[in-house]
């Protein structure tokens, strides 16, 4: 991704951090508007926004030290909300099981995260890819490591707080939204490459497979 905007907005790699803000949308009949919401504002308004964690209002990727002090302290500055840092680690490992997580989840219907558990063969297979991806051969022995590690519950604690952080919004409607609309096909090729980077590398990736299969069958 670095590389990607180094070579089209000719950005210096060294100036360019990955970070994730605010879940914003349009006004659509789609997502619940929170009974909480003042209807005149709610009449006027062009879009609607939350932020991903109360009071946090961007999450930046650790990966420059120096940018992610200079972004911390641009927000800081203004007073009203905080920034959170990432471990780079982390997020190269979690950004794929994410992925894994909303193709599953569309797949299901988009119902709130804990409903998808009471779908158990689904619920299943989605683990068993979730394993699949973590012992790739470029996450190494930390993969291997985290592969008996985030089982279901560990998977329930990186989905549920996102939910409950977004909060008025209904973040399984805003998913249904984006990721089961409008970049449904963009997150389900995400998902082919790191299933083509397994088989590469030689490793079986049945359950992943069978995640892709159903999710290319989503109209």
């Amino acid at each position: 991704m670095d590389l990607h905007y180094a070579r089209t907005a000719r950005i210096p790699v060294t100036r360019l951090v990955l970070v994730a803000s605010l879940l914003a949308h349009q006004p659509t009949p789609r997502i619940s508007v929170p009974a909480t919401a003042s209807k005149d504002l709610v009449e006027k308004a062009d879009m609607f926004y939350t932020t991903a964690m109360p009071d946090v209002a961007i999450m930046v990727v650790n990966s420059q030290p120096k940018l992610t002090k200079k972004i911390d302290a641009i927000y800081r500055a203004q007073g009203s909300f905080k920034t959170q840092s990432v471990p780079a680690l982390i997020f190269t490992v979690l950004a794929p099981l994410g992925m894994l997580h909303l193709v599953t989840s569309d797949i299901d219907g988009f119902k709130p995260f804990q409903e998808l558990r009471q779908n158990t063969e689904l619920w299943s297979l989605m683990l068993r890819a979730q394993t699949e991806i973590l012992r790739l051969p470029r996450f190494g022995w930390v993969g291997w490591l985290l592969s008996f590690v985030i089982g279901g519950w560990a998977t329930m604690q990186i989905n549920v707080p996102q939910a409950e952080g977004a909060k008025p919004m209904l973040y399984h409607e805003f998913n249904a939204y984006h990721h089961g609309g409008k970049v449904r096909t963009q997150d389900r090729r995400i998902l082919e490459d790191v299933l083509s980077e397994g088989e590469k590398a030689g490793k079986k990736m049945k359950a992943l497979r069978e995640v892709v299969r159903r999710a290319t069958q989503l109209q």
